[in-house]
């Protein structure tokens, strides 16, 4: 548990929601009585949640998923799309190039725009890893 100290008008309410942040968990209070007499009053928040979700830990300065030239976190058709434009000039290298790279064979060529291609629209194999979570080579 945490407490919170706080001044409060007499007679008046918390009235939420107020943001409480604690190691970085966030959640609501309120509204919280205020007995009359009282100016001050001694809040005790106890913390729980659920958590959901998978966490992702790596080693590296720059985690990516492969094959996500776009950086939102899905591979999709507008990143072959951009995987195209790199490799015939259009748009600059991503970084890192790995992320081109879509079989892991230390190179970035037509066969990776490929290997997306098949694997978005044919059932073939997913990118290597780093995939479908951030990570490094």
């Amino acid at each position: 548990p945490a407490t919170i100290l706080g001044d409060i008008p007499e007679g008046q309410f918390v009235q939420g929601p107020a943001t409480v942040s604690l190691d970085g968990a966030q959640g609501s209070v309120g509204p919280i009585p205020v007995p009359p007499g009282l100016n001050q009053v001694d809040v005790i928040v106890t913390l729980s949640y659920e958590a959901t979700g998978s966490m992702v830990t790596t080693d590296c300065d720059n985690p990516f998923v492969r094959g996500d030239l776009s950086g939102d976190d899905v591979v999709n058709l507008g990143d072959m799309i951009g995987l195209l434009g790199f490799l015939f000039g259009f748009t600059p290298a991503p970084n890192p190039i790995d992320i081109a790279d879509l079989n892991a064979d230390g190179q970035t060529n037509l066969g990776d725009a490929i290997a997306g291609l098949q694997f978005l629209f044919n059932d073939g194999p997913p990118p290597a890893a780093p995939y479908p979570n951030p990570g490094c080579p």
